[in-house]
């Protein structure tokens, strides 16, 4: 067994692509989405991956500089499978695993179990990744209250990245559902929660506050009296 940070990612979506589309189709995103995994692991230097259907597995060691690299490759990969109509949701776990043909530990089945809890499009870190206050801001982290599946929150670091707006964003996933702009309500969730972020990480980053506490028991305490106040003036 070896210790360290493991990655699980998951294509949201996944089995719409596989019941609506040809063959051919479904080859070619398969195609995008193994050639960015490619792609992103060469270039944060990362040689244990490994991808099972739509699923992704990246595992690293345990210094503060293999939390930044898997963090960055999350990132990536965030940035680059939205715009192939290919949002993933994934989590960041620390604890043990075992890397051979079959992939296994207490670091996989937390990471693979914190995915499937969220409900949006994002990647998080399990609450015992412990960063210190200082590396939020270097590692492109957000302390905030993340959506889990049924209504819940959880607070989490969370990784940043670029998303879209709400308007590309539903074009994005129009390929994951029967037909735009009628998006059923899953999806509609997921797109509310994830421009939800986006709007805390801009109004966060406007008024320079710290990134390493999560403001309010649920986001719209932070963003809805910073809004009100605009509207007001």
């Amino acid at each position: 067994m070896e210790n360290g940070y493991f990655f699980c990612g998951d294509i949201i979506g996944f089995s719409n692509l596989v019941e609506r589309f040809d063959q051919r189709f479904l080859h070619e995103k398969i195609s995008i989405w193994t050639g960015m995994i490619h792609k992103i692991a060469m270039e944060c230097k990362i040689t244990k991956f490994q991808m099972l259907s739509d699923t992704v597995y990246v595992a690293v060691g345990e210094g503060k500089s293999e939390l930044k690299k898997i963090i960055i490759f999350s990132r990536k990969l965030l940035n680059l499978s939205i715009n192939q109509s290919l949002p993933i949701r994934g989590a960041i776990s620390l604890g043990t695993y075992q890397w051979a043909e079959l992939v296994y530990g207490k670091a996989v089945i937390e990471s693979h179990k914190l995915e499937k809890k969220q409900n949006w499009i994002g990647v998080i870190l399990n609450q015992n990744v412990i960063v210190e206050s200082k590396d939020y801001q270097a590692f492109n982290l957000i302390c905030y209250k993340v959506p889990i599946v049924g209504g819940m929150t959880q607070t989490h670091p969370v990784v940043v990245w670029n998303i879209p707006n709400s308007i590309k964003l539903s074009k994005l996933l129009d390929v994951l559902v029967t037909d735009f702009p009628n998006l059923g309500w899953n999806y509609n969730d997921k797109i509310t929660n994830t421009i939800l972020f986006r709007l805390y990480i801009n109004l966060l980053r406007k008024r320079k506050v710290s990134l390493s506490e999560a403001y309010g028991t649920h986001p719209m305490h932070f963003i809805e009296p910073i809004l009100e106040r605009q509207i007001c003036s």
